[in-house]
């Protein structure tokens, strides 16, 4: 809303029709926003490009797509190389008719068509504020996952005079310095509203150990369908997210447990009117616009989603009353994106955290010490720690049993004494876990500087084996 109102803003006080140029991370993101926009009678546009041609990418690759120890991330939606615009979109993109046009830092930065456009005399003209959202994922992916978030700077080169907005829900105090120097701000202004979301609920529990198999996410995936087959459209929505090779397992449970109830009503098996349904970005688009088209609607069937993070940040799906991580996510920041969009209709919501000891173990690749400390707490509030990570607080004081699976454990009201299934009884195993490790030191390098530790370390094993010496 904030950017929205931005060219209309600048119209008024200026008296001439003005553009907004938002930098945006996701193709999901970009299209719940064109959506949104197109419903109120704003003109937005999005510069797309064209991908890289799926023909050109190995066997390996494909195949590391499913099975990286990176799983909640491998699955994100970007282009490894923008070359161009498409075709169609090209001469409207041109003419620059938008209020707001959205684009992704490569559809510039790669795209020299694209940079050509933003250098146009028409878009020089015409844009008036440079917006990124999300822009705490330029600390985030700047280094290897999307490089082009790292040159972002390069705005600055394109439009020097423009004001620029950077819009986030989830960088920590600590980004800040980063993304100023980043982006190129000069002497920015920095508004901070307070997270804290007073209707939901967090929870944390242990799974069972990843080296059962497919138990450790049967015993969780199992009551749920159970519910759902029982309740049936009844059922709260939920997103369930979990490791892309786990969702067609889950899918297929689902399946088995429900039998004859999978659709509802029973007999329209049409795709749309199942009950629960996988986001992910090995589906078509055409799957996927399906199934948020759904979900943003008044009248969706699916009450089950079983997801990656390829479901995008600042998708708005208003009636999320359940999300459950199977596994957590590698940081604060992203575990936050997720749980949030829980509960935005008001009503009571519950995030609810599934770990096991493999999931946060200290070689985890990419797993961060405070997201494992996070998981570890066993008695003082989560609200507090995840709130105070991000460099904000508590909203308001809260009866214990409503705040958070720790605080619950301890709440003396009445209402607890009379119903125990408020309160989550934590596993002996879980109690007798550290309250919080201490930070593991971490120095910073870059692509550069790991790739000669790594030809030092091959250097250094070679050496070795010529002396005859075993090690290992």
């Amino acid at each position: 809303m904030i950017f929205q109102l931005l060219p209309y803003i600048h119209e008024y006080y200026s008296g001439n029709e003005s553009m907004v140029l938002v930098i945006a991370p996701l193709n999901a993101l970009i299209d719940d926003q064109i959506k949104s926009l197109t419903k109120k009678g704003v003109n937005a546009g999005v510069l797309r490009t064209k991908k890289e041609n799926p023909k050109n990418k190995s066997e390996k690759e494909d195949e590391k797509s499913c099975t990286d120890e990176f799983e909640f991330d491998s699955d994100m939606e970007y282009t490894k190389q923008f070359e161009d615009i498409d075709d169609g979109e090209l001469s409207l993109i041109e003419s620059g008719n938008f209020r707001l046009l959205f684009l992704p830092p490569e559809g510039f930065i790669s795209c020299k068509k694209g940079r050509n456009i933003l250098m146009s005399v028409i878009y020089q003209k015409k844009v008036a504020y440079c917006v990124i959202d999300e822009a705490h994922l330029v600390q985030e992916w700047r280094e290897e996952f999307r490089t082009d978030f790292r040159k972002l700077s390069q705005l600055r080169a394109i439009f020097p005079s423009t004001p620029m907005l950077a819009l986030t829900a989830s960088a920590p105090p600590k980004y800040f310095t980063h993304l100023t120097d980043y982006l190129l701000l000069q002497n920015p202004c920095r508004v901070v509203g307070n997270l804290d979301r007073p209707n939901i609920y967090i929870a944390i529990h242990k799974r069972k150990p990843s080296s059962i198999g497919s138990e450790s996410y049967a015993s969780i995936l199992r009551p749920i369908a159970n519910e759902l087959k029982e309740q049936l459209t009844r059922y709260q929505l939920t997103i369930i997210y979990l490791p892309l090779k786990w969702c067609g397992y889950a899918f297929k449970l689902f399946e088995q447990i429900l039998q004859e109830k999978v659709y509802y009503p029973e007999d329209n098996i049409d795709p749309s009117h199942r009950l629960f349904a996988q986001f992910h970005a090995a589906q078509t688009e055409m799957m996927k616009n399906e199934i948020m088209n759904q979900l943003t609607g008044t009248k969706s069937t699916i009450r089950v989603l079983f997801a990656t993070v390829a479901i995008g940040l600042g998708v708005n799906i208003p009636n999320i009353g359940q999300i459950i991580h199977i596994g957590p996510p590698r940081t604060i920041e992203s575990y936050y994106q997720e749980i949030e969009r829980a509960g935005r209709d008001g009503k009571p919501a519950k995030p609810l955290l599934y770990y096991n000891g493999s999931d946060i173990s200290a070689n985890k690749p990419g797993m961060t010490w405070e997201m494992r400390a996070f998981c570890l707490t066993v008695t003082t509030c989560l609200r507090n720690y995840m709130l105070e990570y991000l460099g904000s607080c508590k909203a308001q004081n809260y009866t214990p049993h409503l705040c958070c699976s720790n605080c619950s454990s301890g709440c003396t009201c009445k209402h607890c004494s009379i119903n125990d299934e408020i309160k989550p009884q934590s596993s002996p195993e879980a109690k007798s876990s550290p309250e919080i490790p201490q930070p593991i030191p971490v120095r910073e390098v870059s692509a550069e500087q790991r790739k000669i530790i790594l030809n030092s370390l091959k250097k250094y094993r070679l050496e070795i084996g010529a002396k005859n010496l075993r090690f290992g």
